[in-house]
């Protein structure tokens, strides 16, 4: 039973078809990943293995600027070696990698989804005035593009506020790792999470309308 404002609602549609879906995979690949960038790999290609053959894959990696590795696509190999093809240089550029994976998704017709893991927080923009908009805009991006966001952070000097509030603002799942080995685990689960969502309509009934 579906409940809302403690009243029961009739439904009239649920749907448990698998849904198509567009999704971004974005991997730090700044020079703080040196000695932990190819577990990431290893991790992100083992989830996008595990993802059904109609979800259309698109690879960003992230340092100084945001690189467009490989667009989006039903290869597998293909994508595993636009994964593999990263190699760790330069700083942190969060705040313009969440707006890049929004716009990257922003009026695709199918479900938009983003899964990004970082090691660290911003690093290219400071405290100034160009740097608080980006914290303002990078959010705002997420949402104004109905994009789901699925955050991992891998260790002590990850962004974790900001990776959470992205999450939670657009439905989505933080992960909170500082363990290579736990990354398997966070990519199953996350897997597992987009696979058995499902879709349902409701008319709201509200007591005293």
């Amino acid at each position: 039973t579906l409940i809302e404002d403690d009243q029961p609602q009739t439904l009239v549609h649920f749907d448990r078809d698998p849904t198509p879906v567009s999704l971004v995979v974005a991997l730090d690949s700044s020079d703080s990943m040196k000695g932990t960038l190819w577990s990431a790999q290893k991790a992100a290609n083992d989830f996008i293995a595990s993802l059904p053959s109609f979800y259309k894959v698109c690879i960003l990696g992230f340092n100084d600027s945001v690189t467009l590795a490989r667009d989006f696509t039903f290869d597998r190999t293909g994508l595993a070696h636009a994964v593999n093809s990263l190699k760790p240089a330069g700083r942190t550029a969060l705040y313009d990698t969440i707006r890049a994976a929004a716009a990257q998704l922003k009026g695709r017709g199918d479900r938009r989804v983003v899964v990004l893991f970082t090691d660290g927080g911003e690093t290219l923009y400071g405290e100034d005035e160009a740097g608080r908009k980006r914290l303002k805009d990078s959010p705002q991006a997420a949402r104004e593009a109905g994009v789901t966001f699925y955050t991992i952070a891998f260790g002590s000097q990850a962004a974790l506020n900001l990776l959470r509030k992205i999450a939670e603002e657009t439905g989505g799942s933080f992960f909170d790792s500082r363990d290579p080995a736990a990354l398997r685990s966070i990519y199953r689960s996350t897997g597992d999470d987009l696979i058995h969502q499902y879709m349902l309509s409701y008319y709201p009934t509200r007591a005293g309308s």
